[in-house]
């Protein structure tokens, strides 16, 4: 389909009626549209030959179209190296060939996050710059990317302080396509980073919808890595962490369940561990509160001993895996706060058969501990991890038997028990402290 076709695909009224202030609808109607690359995409065998001519010195006799898809296959093809960039780019200077000139800006978008490619192409560029159409000497200018590596943070951050990053970005030439590029990624944490740092209403908002409305399958790990990366030690605020919370999940997947790609770079997967071991303990922590919050709504027992009793463990990261399970009325009120909270989509729960419709449980891990805490008069079981007669985490249901049966026993006063009553004195508090601390040496 012709961008011509697309356009006009628009009635007249219709294009009055959105004003281009919804700039996904023209999006939405030139999506099939895009650009055609192929026949600037060289074989491998004729980039070979190419590359073997850069580096015998006999570039001058490679052909004007063999010399422009070369440069256009710079920034996403490996066998080129600095040094035959170089001789490319000064072949092409020789010949003065607007095309060539063209096809390196292309180059520059792909190969953005190239340091040593960036500055190349950028001086090149930069010095035939009158040879470039006007569009795109105007997109040069409105995006900075021929300037210095701030100019991209610079960009970054007029269009979420425009109020519209959508419409922002179009009028400065910023295409799907062209978003689609290193450069375009580069952007995208850009504006990332700096909402992080500006947890302003709406602005977190944009630069997520920014980031990812257009991202087909699983984004690039460094998206997580922008976003979780400076709230390691404190959490942020917690509507921000749920909408950072919900995208993460909607893209990466839960990770209590699943393993995020990892990182570039030698330390890659002990950052991307601690960012996973932070998201973690940002769900362990809002399935505590939920959790607090149904027994509040159906039970007459005490709820705040528990809570002040458990957060100690979770602020600490000491619970490492969690699943919320909850009988009939249990679960009506979860979804009552969850449709009450927005951005909380992607908490899920097991559901509870052969217990009181009110009551529910939270299975947790801590240490080489699996525990079982009840609500209501339920009682507080323990398992060593790898017991087999321990509960497994995150199935769909359970039946109330398997969180009870074969429980190990602890020490209450002069007696072993199989399980810790809540006793209304609060005296449970120390026999837990204690069961914990004596099976996993951790002491909260």
């Amino acid at each position: 389909m012709s961008i011509l076709s697309a356009i006009k695909s628009f009635s007249l009224p219709h294009l009055e009626a959105t004003r281009l202030g919804e700039c996904s609808k023209l999006i939405e109607a030139c999506s099939e549209y895009s650009v055609d690359r192929s026949g600037l995409q060289p074989s491998a065998s004729t980039l070979e030959t190419i590359i073997s001519s850069a580096r015998t010195g006999s570039l001058s006799l490679v052909s004007r179209r063999d010399l422009r898809v070369a440069i256009s296959a710079i920034g996403l093809h490996d066998g080129l190296n600095i040094e035959d960039v170089l001789a490319l780019l000064t072949e092409a200077t020789r010949r003065n060939d607007r095309r060539c000139i063209r096809a390196s800006l292309s180059s520059l978008l792909f190969g953005y996050r190239d340091r040593s490619l960036r500055e190349l192409l950028r001086s090149y560029i930069g010095r035939n710059l009158d040879l470039l159409t006007e569009n795109n000497r105007r997109f040069c200018k409105l995006t900075g990317i021929l300037a210095s590596d701030e100019a991209v943070n610079s960009l970054a951050t007029s269009l979420l302080l425009s109020g519209n990053v959508h419409q922002a970005s179009f009028a400065k030439g910023l295409s799907p396509f062209i978003l689609s590029t290193a450069f375009g990624v580069e952007l995208k944490l850009a504006c990332i980073r700096w909402a992080t740092r500006n947890l302003k209403a709406g602005r977190l908002e944009q630069a997520l919808s920014f980031a990812f409305d257009d991202v087909v399958g699983t984004p690039q790990p460094e998206f997580y890595e922008a976003l979780v990366y400076p709230f390691l030690d404190v959490p942020p605020p917690p509507e921000a962490q749920k909408k950072i919370t919900g995208i993460l999940i909607s893209r990466y997947r839960d990770p209590r369940l699943f393993m995020w790609p990892t990182l570039l770079g030698s330390d890659g997967g002990q950052r991307r561990d601690a960012c996973l071991v932070a998201v973690r303990r940002w769900l362990s922590m809002e399935y505590l509160d939920l959790f607090i919050r149904i027994i509040e709504d159906t039970a007459d027992d005490q709820f705040m001993p528990r809570k002040t009793f458990w957060l100690r463990y979770f602020e600490r990261g000491y619970v490492t895996d969690l699943t919320l399970i909850l009988a009939t009325e249990a679960g009506r009120i979860a979804k009552q706060a969850q449709r009450a909270s927005p951005d909380t989509e992607y908490m899920k729960w097991s559901n509870l058969s052969g217990a009181n419709s009110n009551q529910s449980v939270l299975l947790m891990r801590l240490g080489d501990l699996v525990i079982a805490e009840w609500s209501h008069s339920g009682a507080l079981r323990f398992w060593r991890v790898g017991d087999k007669a321990a509960p497994e985490f995150h199935k769909p249901s359970y039946v109330g038997q398997e969180l009870r049966r074969a429980s190990m026993e602890v020490r209450i006063g002069d007696f072993m028990r199989d399980a810790i009553r809540h006793d209304k004195n609060g005296s449970w508090t120390t026999w837990a402290r204690r069961a914990i601390e004596h099976h996993t040496g951790i002491r909260a």
